[in-house]
């Protein structure tokens, strides 16, 4: 019975829960400061991340702590989340990424979701939009807008708008009609 008792003992030593108490997110791992079994406050700890993909989990984040063999020097953290920010009631199948002030980027059945209280910031030196045979193309270089409509406030401005009031020579026209 005792062998049973001692490798109990030594996979909960390997296998654990442990609370996020500090973060240094300066080098090319993060590394944790964590507050685990009682007394247990390992430092220090790398925090695996899946490749492409990274966050600064805010104190009190909770995650599980690996001690390969049962070693702390071989520590590492994975599966780190925050229950009060995480996004709830997804459906099966969609994907979000989210951060605790309210931002999300999400996939959810057949739409790509961004949501921010703020602000949303798109940045590259040429930016595209797609849609149902619209294009539009945002660079240095102006604004190109390929549609077969364009509308501002309800009113034709495409290539097919016409003017109310034209008056010949050097007039103005009126606005451009509905």
């Amino acid at each position: 019975m005792s062998d049973v008792y001692h490798l109990d003992d030594a996979v909960r030593a390997m296998i654990r829960r442990a609370k996020l108490v500090s973060l240094d997110d300066s080098g090319g791992q993060q590394m944790m400061g964590l507050a685990g079994l009682k007394g247990d406050s390992p430092r220090k700890v790398p925090r695996v991340q899946p490749y492409g993909f990274t966050s600064n989990p805010p104190a009190d984040s909770v995650g599980v702590l690996l001690s390969l063999g049962g070693r702390s020097d071989r520590a590492m953290v994975i599966g780190v989340e925050h229950e009060a920010y995480r996004p709830r009631s997804l459906p099966g199948g969609a994907t979000a990424i989210y951060d605790q002030f309210g931002s999300i980027v999400s996939l959810v059945e057949q739409e790509v979701r961004v949501v921010h209280a703020q602000k949303v910031v798109v940045s590259a030196p040429e930016i595209t939009l797609e849609a149902g045979g619209s294009r539009m193309t945002i660079s240095a270089g102006g604004t190109d807008i390929q549609s077969p409509a364009l509308r501002h406030n309800g009113r034709n401005i495409g290539e097919t708008h016409v003017h109310t009031n034209v008056q010949p020579g050097l007039g103005n026209t009126g606005q451009p009609a509905a």
